[in-house]
């Protein structure tokens, strides 16, 4: 395949590859909206589907432990067509009494995940899902027409537990509130 062939595929590969992935597959950490992601499946599958044969995964070198913070590293470096992206993983590990290290097998794989979804977010994918900006790859609030109304299902009062409307949740993007409090709850000093 020619220079151009190449250049025109990947640009049609990558071009589909950072297309929205579908409702539901974004997960939060610790039920925290602020520590949203994309699980390393959903990248894979994306990958096969959209790439097949041209794209590969490796590991560059070995795990590196950080014995203190009992965390481990891998680095690893995502091809699509020609073009590659490192991306770097970390991910913590448990100890028996004694000292030895009780999970690093899972831990490695854990890190090995993280660093996939880091390289994936180097070639812009679920950018739209995060919502990161295509120029910076900062987050930027969604205009409230672009938020679903399925994505204030899970969301709920701090104080009474009453689910919220989409226009509390919007006004609450708005004034950049953090914290979900309903229309009768919400402290008056944090409205701008």
């Amino acid at each position: 395949m020619d220079t151009y062939s190449n250049n025109q595929l990947y640009k049609d590969i990558v071009r589909e590859l950072r297309e929205p992935f579908p409702p539901g597959t974004v997960q939060s950490r610790n039920n925290n909206p602020h520590s949203q992601y994309i699980p390393a499946q959903a990248y894979e599958e994306r990958l096969e589907e959209v790439a097949d044969m041209y794209w590969s995964w490796s590991l560059k070198g070995e795990p590196i432990i950080y014995e203190r913070e009992n965390e481990v590293q891998i680095t690893g470096t995502l091809k699509i067509v020609d073009a590659e992206r490192d991306g770097t993983g970390f991910a913590t590990f448990q100890r028996f009494p004694e000292g030895k290290i009780k999970n690093l097998k899972y831990a490695i794989r854990a890190a090995a995940q993280d660093a996939l979804r880091d390289a994936c977010d180097h070639f812009q994918m679920g950018w739209v899902n995060l919502g990161k900006n295509s120029h910076t790859g900062n987050k930027v609030k969604p205009k409230s027409s672009e938020i679903s109304s399925n994505q204030n299902e899970n969301k709920s009062c701090m104080v009474c537990k009453v689910k919220l409307t989409q226009k509390e949740v919007d006004i609450l993007r708005d004034n950049g509130i953090k914290l979900w409090y309903c229309s009768n709850h919400l402290p008056k000093h944090l409205v701008k």
